[in-house]
């Protein structure tokens, strides 16, 4: 079974950035929020390609939210799309585990962006949100 967490550690936390870091100091124990993207459908790189660029995958990142994808592609697949547009994400998972990202990131709020049924029914099922990719998710590109 093929299966891309990046870190073999325990649950991680990741602050907010800046207001978030700054609560932190604080006391505060606000945690990331957590994206995870499909490829085919939702991505400007997937077959047929999404709506989602890559560019809007940096500004999400830039944020501060842990991201990475799931999707029906192959893990050293999605590793590959990743690193040729220079893109580090915290996690490349088949569809169906999506559990184990969920296991694996302590975030606030968790996030899968897919086109199909499939995407909603996996999402669902492991405590995820689910965003159809159209413009219902502009507002995770705000700042947080």
């Amino acid at each position: 079974m093929e299966v891309g967490l990046h870190r073999a550690a325990p649950i991680l936390t990741i602050p907010l950035p800046l207001k978030g870091r700054e609560a932190n100091i604080k006391g505060d124990t606000s945690l990331a929020k957590l994206i995870s993207f499909d490829i085919d459908g939702t991505l400007e790189t997937g077959d047929p390609p999404g709506r989602i660029t890559m560019v809007m995958v940096r500004q999400v990142q830039a944020l501060g939210y842990i991201i990475g994808s799931c999707s029906d592609r192959t893990v050293s697949h999605q590793k590959r799309m990743w690193q040729q547009h220079g893109i580090e994400v915290a996690f490349t998972v088949l569809k169906h585990r999506l559990d184990e990202v969920k296991a694996q990131y302590a975030a606030e709020h968790y996030v899968h962006i897919g086109d199909t049924n499939m995407d909603k029914y996996h999402a669902e099922l492991h405590g995820f949100t689910y965003y159809f990719p159209d413009n219902s998710i502009d507002h995770l590109w705000e700042p947080i």
